[in-house]
C-alpha cells in the first residue's frame, strides 16, 4: 500500500471531504449563511465527523435538524418544501437560531400494556 491509497483510507471520526460529492458540498453548501435578528451572519448548515458507516452528520440550523447521514440525506433536506421556505425569510430570530444548536436530550418512550382493566362504575 502506497502512502497515498493509506491517507485515502475512509474511519469513523474522519473529518476530511474525499468524494466528490462530500467536496462539492464542503464547497457550495457548507458555507451558506443566513442573517439573524442580532445583525451578525450565521451558518445554515454544520457537519459532523464520519459515523461508523463512514457517512458524514450534517445538520441544518434553520430547520433545527441534526444527524442528516449522508450527502444523500441532505440533498433530500434541501430539497424539502419546509427548508426551502426558511430560506426565503429574511431575518431569522437569533436566539431561535442559537437555540437550535444545543442538544436536545433525547425522550425515552414508556409504553404500559394491561392485560387486565377493570371498568370503574
Amino acid at each position: 500500500m502506497d502512502l497515498e491509497s493509506a491517507n485515502d483510507t475512509l474511519c469513523p471520526g474522519d473529518t476530511v471531504a474525499r468524494s466528490k460529492p462530500e467536496t462539492d458540498i464542503e464547497q457550495h453548501v457548507l458555507g451558506t449563511k443566513v442573517k439573524l435578528s442580532d445583525g451578525t451572519d450565521a451558518l445554515v448548515f454544520s457537519r459532523t465527523p464520519r459515523n461508523k458507516d463512514l457517512l458524514f452528520g450534517y445538520s441544518c440550523h434553520i430547520c433545527g435538524v441534526v444527524c442528516l447521514y449522508g450527502e444523500r440525506m441532505l440533498q433530500i433536506h434541501i430539497a424539502g418544501r419546509k427548508h426551502q421556505a426558511r430560506l426565503n425569510v429574511t431575518v431569522f430570530d437569533a436566539e431561535q437560531y442559537r437555540a437550535s444548536l444545543v442538544a436536545k436530550p433525547k425522550r425515552k418512550l414508556i409504553f404500559f400494556f394491561c392485560d387486565d382493566i377493570e371498568k370503574m362504575d
